[in-house]
């Protein structure tokens, strides 16, 4: 469900730039900021695990992802809460955890019987990620065409229906 919720909110952040906030020349903030949060975050996880355990890593990771929805709901009109929701959405240390733990499995496993089965075990997130990739998709093109937007139409448009995409896209990311 967290991979689903991640790609789908990845997915709709170019309609929410296009239309609800109409600055799409914008939308290469989305990509910037993404790309800094992780490249500063993902290398603080490991000192931070020394201190805090990951129970509480994956717990500040979730609440960081709650209030970036709360800001997507709420501040959607002002480009700075949403340019804020995306750094909080992309503090990563719920799925670094989510990693961490598959890794741990491996060892415990070959703890346990003596074989290290990694391949099995990797194998399966890669495959998890294109099927919610696939999914994400589907279901931001089916949000996208409901609320109007797709084509020539603009922010301007009264076929462009704001509420319909923001029904549609929190109900598929809860």
């Amino acid at each position: 469900m967290f991979s689903l919720a991640n790609v789908i909110t990845n997915g709709v952040m170019f309609y929410l730039y296009k239309f609800v906030i109409n600055k799409p020349n914008d939308f290469w903030v989305v990509g910037v900021i993404a790309t800094l949060i992780v490249f500063c975050i993902s290398p603080l996880f490991p000192i931070l695990n020394k201190y805090i355990p990951r129970k509480w890593l994956f717990i500040g990771g979730q609440i960081c992802m709650i209030l970036a929805y709360g800001l997507f709901i709420f501040g959607r009109n002002n480009v700075i809460l949403m340019d804020l929701g995306l750094a909080l959405f992309n503090i990563n240390f719920a799925q670094l955890v989510t990693v961490l733990t598959l890794t741990d499995a491996i060892e415990y496993g070959q703890l346990k019987s003596g074989q290290r089965n990694e391949a099995v075990v990797l194998a399966v997130r890669p495959m998890v990620d294109k099927f919610t990739g696939a999914i994400s998709n589907a279901l931001v093109g089916y949000v996208a065409i409901a609320a109007g937007m797709t084509g020539s139409a603009t922010a301007a448009d009264r076929q462009v229906t704001i509420l319909a995409f923001s029904i549609l896209w929190l109900y598929m990311c809860h």
